[in-house]
């Protein structure tokens, strides 16, 4: 914890026989937990003052002083339990000085631990919108000793020997995940997972994760090799501000002929989710999604996406997260998911170009 927050805490004195103490369920505690940290967050943020009134101290310890309440520490993990968004995902989204205030205002902080056999993970924050989200842990060894030299090497191909997570009725998840050291002076390691889906996800919901044993994956030859035994259960709320922005729907795109008609455009600071369906009645019920299937083949062809910005910049999005499913109404909708490697300014988003076709994103 930074040396000044001590200070803060310092100068306040507080009778906890004054308070009533009120039972919370589990929900209503990850819930608060959440909110109490990303204003922590917030009020670290805020530079603009050199000296902070007391009105300001006594504020600051009082939220600090309801995170103990509520997670029984303040305690601090290796990526920094009461940082930023923007720490925890500084490396992931290659964040500058304007997408970092981006991340603080969209993210959140969550830094729940489990430990089991010796080894401690914590899910340190989340970022999101409508069709995906993005995860952070450490991963620390609970005695404080460092990782041998020989795990740290084989981080490209290590993963967990199981992942499972789920929200509601929402269980099947595609994306990406790996492992990295985001700072090779302390004890710890980071783990990132991007999930994304087709599947609308609204703030509140509750996932559960679980995860068990830390594998070196093995080849045809060599079979994986067991570095970590333990499984790390969480159950956490989704809670972030989705900044994702509908910005297309039934506008038909032609693509060498052949038409598709979109049903969501969907564009945030981290990703596009784009859904469309054949435009032609006598194809509504064929579910056919090989390789040799005309539409499919069309769609197959939208192999970028285009963004521009107000300064001219622009950047091109491609290798999405294809698929294909039926609605409700037996007919086939075709859709692509894809995440940037680089956090992006909404506010500074001017349009989005598919195979020529222009949308404007901020009317």
């Amino acid at each position: 914890m930074d040396k000044k927050m001590y200070d803060l805490l310092n100068n306040v004195d507080i009778d906890f026989d004054q308070y009533e103490e009120i039972p919370l369920s589990s929900e209503e505690k990850e819930v608060m937990k959440s909110q109490v940290l990303k204003e922590i967050g917030n009020m670290k943020d805020n530079k603009k003052r050199k000296k902070i009134s007391w009105p300001a101290k006594r504020m600051i310890a009082a939220v600090l002083c309801m995170a103990i309440l509520i997670t029984g520490t303040v305690g601090a993990s290796a990526s920094g339990y009461l940082g930023q968004v923007s720490e925890a995902f500084k490396n992931v989204f290659h964040l500058d000085d304007k997408t970092s205030k981006v991340a603080d205002e969209e993210g959140s902080m969550i830094g729940k631990s489990v430990t089991d056999n010796g080894i401690k993970i914590t899910l340190d924050a989340i970022m999101g919108d409508s069709y995906r989200f993005a995860l952070v842990y450490t991963i620390e060894k609970e005695d404080g000793s460092v990782f041998d030299s020989l795990m740290k090497k084989k981080m490209e191909t290590m993963a967990f020997k199981s992942e499972s997570m789920h929200m509601g009725k929402i269980s099947v998840f595609s994306g990406s995940e790996y492992f990295y050291d985001a700072d090779p002076k302390d004890n710890a390691l980071q783990y990132v997972r991007i999930c994304v889906g087709k599947d609308k996800i609204k703030s509140g919901m509750m996932l559960n994760i679980k995860l068990k044993d830390i594998i070196n994956l093995g080849t045809e030859k060599k079979e994986d090799e067991l570095l970590a035994k333990g499984e790390w259960k969480f159950n956490v709320p989704l809670q972030y501000e989705n900044q994702s922005k509908n910005i297309a729907s039934g506008q038909s795109i032609d693509v060498d002929g052949i038409c598709l008609k979109l049903n969501n455009f969907s564009v945030s600071s981290l990703g596009i989710y784009l859904e469309c369906m054949p435009d032609n009645k006598d194809i509504d019920r064929n579910t056919d999604v090989s390789d040799a299937h005309p539409y499919w083949v069309a769609f197959e062809k939208i192999e970028s996406i285009t963004l521009t910005f107000k300064d001219g910049k622009t950047m091109i999005c491609k290798d999405g997260v294809n698929g294909a499913f039926s609605d409700e109404n037996d007919k086939i909708n075709y859709f692509t998911n894809m995440t940037y490697d680089k956090l992006i300014d909404m506010d500074q988003l001017d349009y989005v170009t598919i195979h020529d076709m222009k949308f404007n994103v901020n009317k």
